[in-house]
């Protein structure tokens, strides 16, 4: 019997990135007011989705905390747990500039596709914490890794020919 497929909703990428305002004179605490009403002032406020909150490095993005808003992105990027959450990040990176990135659902009728968005997080916050083990998540923060040498998850290094052969056989390569 064939493998039946259930389609998520196409999520898309918020047409920019929002700079997180920092506290002046304190580069490593976010000003969560300002964050907060620049956030709802936004055509992005009103929306929901995903987002993932990271630390600019010149022209790279670590990713430190993923989370869902199931109600507006102006009510839960920046409230007081996740403000806190965005310090101790900024504290570990010690450099950088904070910034937001979204994940957005698309606008429809009818109920919320909450488990969609919940589908997403989890997916967000596999690939962000492969890419940042300290991310700040305690939900959803246990990531089995499954390694098969040379085709998942493979590490450096030629793999072997027959892990070739399946990688584009899985489509990999």
């Amino acid at each position: 019997m064939p493998i039946a497929f259930v389609d998520s909703p196409t999520f898309h990428v918020g047409s920019t990135k929002l700079s997180a305002p920092t506290l002046q004179g304190a580069p490593r605490v976010i000003d969560s007011s300002a964050a907060r009403k620049a956030l709802g002032e936004s055509a992005l406020g009103t929306r929901i989705g995903c987002y993932i909150f990271a630390i600019q490095k010149g022209q790279r993005h670590e990713p430190w905390y993923v989370g869902k808003a199931t109600k507006s992105f102006a009510q839960e990027v920046f409230n007081d747990s996740n403000c806190k959450k965005y310090c101790e990040a900024l504290a570990l990176a010690n450099t950088g500039k904070p910034v937001v990135f979204f994940v957005l659902l698309p606008k429809a009728r009818g109920a919320i596709n909450k488990k969609a968005i919940d589908k997403l997080e989890t997916m967000l916050v596999e690939e962000c914490g492969g890419q940042n083990p300290d991310i700040r998540n305690q939900r959803k923060s246990r990531i089995y890794r499954t390694v098969i040498h040379g085709v998942v998850n493979a590490g450096q290094g030629k793999p072997p020919s027959n892990a070739i052969a399946i990688r584009k056989m899985m489509g990999r390569d």
